[in-house]
């Protein structure tokens, strides 16, 4: 769980060696936008929650493009 500690970006990359990552909370955070591609290497996420946090509506709508697959909220 990454939600509520004020976030505000992540770095590229920072998921490359996470291939076994079912869930990720980002909730809560100050997040406006998130590197693209940021997710490729997580093939087993199954969750993203993004909620509360600065995104555009633009932004959350590429992000639930990007990944048709995820139950993800933002």
């Amino acid at each position: 769980h990454l939600g509520v500690n004020q976030l505000t970006s992540l770095p590229e990359g920072i998921f490359n060696q996470t291939t076994r990552l079912r869930e990720l909370h980002l909730n809560t955070n100050q997040l406006t936008s998130l590197p693209e591609g940021i997710f490729n290497s997580t093939t087993g996420l199954q969750t993203l929650d993004l909620n509360n946090n600065n995104f555009t509506a633009a932004a959350c709508k590429q992000l639930q493009r990007a990944l048709p697959s995820l139950n993800s909220k933002c």
